[in-house]
């Protein structure tokens, strides 16, 4: 392979843009291209992955969950999404066809393809979508799939898959302005699997009205009453919330079914629960905090455990937000953040960085798209997290995300470095005093 040595570039992002097949040069993770400073987020070596998109029904491709595999291949699922060309045309194999706000004909799917992990060039690509069964909800809509590895006493490990179940055609803009947050038509869902190849029934496990970015901890933990519970974070429009539901370890699968239990979904999503659980709210001007503006943030790529400086762990939490507090995506900015939460008790926020780590910079993230599957517009200026994988061996963090609703990009950070430019602040981004 090709090493390639960069000149120092201590103020700027690196990118590498490659397409599927061919093999990036190698780049070598050194203080120059990982520059830090006390008041900026580190910088990251970036790029655009490319999946072949002969298959009509991965037309548009976006944000990507990913996991590390015991057989160190990077498994990723992301968002496929098919627009016909005109308004007869078949949908691939047989699925419901919905409408948009414009009239326009979409649906989506989620995608599967493996990378490598010393390089993300993709070594597996998928010939047709993947094999999850289709329930009334999934229809269409963005995804965003992410992935939580929950390792079993046996070795063995299940992978929690959530995701996006949106109904396009429920979708109810006047009544689900920016006001509620609430767009009717929109749920979480929950799959599992242990081999990516056979998924258990998805489950709706979000409330009945608008709720998406729902994801878990991959970590099993101990309630009050020390009997094992999964911590489960979700988006109640415009803050974070996490809350715990109990499981039994050996059957994540039929554990989780109790979140479908309509009596549940009312004890997590009440009005009192959710102010209970709200672990984060926006802060900043970049997550909307601007003149008033409450701004929204939610969670993005699976929390990972992490090694502080000062040897104690923690989680490192990748989440997004964006500059308005509108449910149109026309011109958003959507960016992403970081911060870092108790290891024993995630509610609680230990640092959070006042700048975002990621936002739009590259070609492939600043463009725009004339459809979106929710949005009568353009889609512009977007970044947003669903994937994280940390090796602390080679002290990287990769975080995958979608760019501009039509494509998927990466971006590796020195772990060191982010984990050291995070503990500088506080729980709300003010700085540590050294002194």
């Amino acid at each position: 392979m090709i090493t390639t040595t960069l000149p120092a570039i201590p103020h700027t992002v690196i990118s590498r843009h490659f397409i599927t097949n061919q093999k990036p040069a190698s780049i070598p993770l050194t203080p120059d291209v990982f520059f830090a400073s006390s008041a900026l987020p580190p910088k990251a070596i970036k790029q655009e992955i490319v999946i072949p998109q002969s298959k009509a029904w991965q037309a548009h491709i976006n944000n990507p969950g990913a996991v590390l595999l015991p057989s160190g291949h990077i498994q990723m699922l992301y968002g496929a999404h098919f627009l016909p060309s005109t308004p007869d045309e078949r949908v691939p194999n047989n699925r419901p066809k919905s409408t948009l706000p414009n009239g326009q004909a979409a649906y989506s799917n989620i995608g599967s393809a493996r990378l490598n992990q010393h390089d993300l060039s993709v070594t597996q690509a998928p010939a047709n979508p993947t094999p999850i069964p289709i329930v009334d909800k999934h229809i269409d809509g963005w995804p965003d799939p992410r992935i939580t590895p929950i390792p079993q006493a046996d070795g063995e490990t299940v992978y929690i898959i959530t995701y996006n179940a949106v109904d396009t055609s429920k979708i109810d803009r006047k009544k689900s302005a920016a006001k509620t947050g609430k767009i009717h038509g929109a749920w979480i869902h929950a799959t599992t699997t242990t081999d990516f190849k056979t998924y258990t029934p998805p489950i709706h496990i979000g409330p009945h009205h608008y709720e998406k970015n729902g994801l878990f901890f991959p970590k099993i933990f101990k309630g009050d009453d020390e009997k094992p519970i999964l911590y489960f974070m979700h988006r109640a429009f415009p803050n974070i919330q996490i809350t715990s539901i109990p499981i039994h370890p050996r059957h994540i699968a039929k554990s989780l079914q109790v979140m479908a239990d309509d009596e549940v979904k009312q004890a997590i999503y009440n009005d009192d629960a959710v102010k209970r659980d709200t672990m984060m709210t926006p802060l900043f001007d970049w997550e909307g905090k601007i003149n008033g503006s409450k701004g929204q943030i939610c969670g993005g790529a699976p929390p990972v455990a992490v090694t502080l400086p000062n040897q104690k762990k923690a989680w490192l939490l990748i989440y997004n937000g964006a500059n308005s507090n509108s449910t149109n995506h026309v011109d958003l900015g959507r960016k992403v953040g970081a911060a870092l939460l108790d290891y024993k008790n995630p509610r609680k926020v230990i640092a959070r960085s006042p700048k975002p780590i990621i936002s739009a910079t590259e070609p492939f993230e600043l463009g725009s798209i004339k459809t979106s599957l929710e949005t009568n517009g353009t889609v512009s200026n977007v970044t947003f997290a669903t994937g994280a994988i940390s090796q602390p061996k080679q002290d990287t963090l990769t975080v995958f995300y979608g760019a501009r609703d039509e494509a998927i990009g990466t971006a590796v950070f020195k772990l060191s470095t982010l984990l050291a430019y995070l503990t500088t602040f506080d729980a709300t981004g003010k700085p540590v005093s050294t002194g």
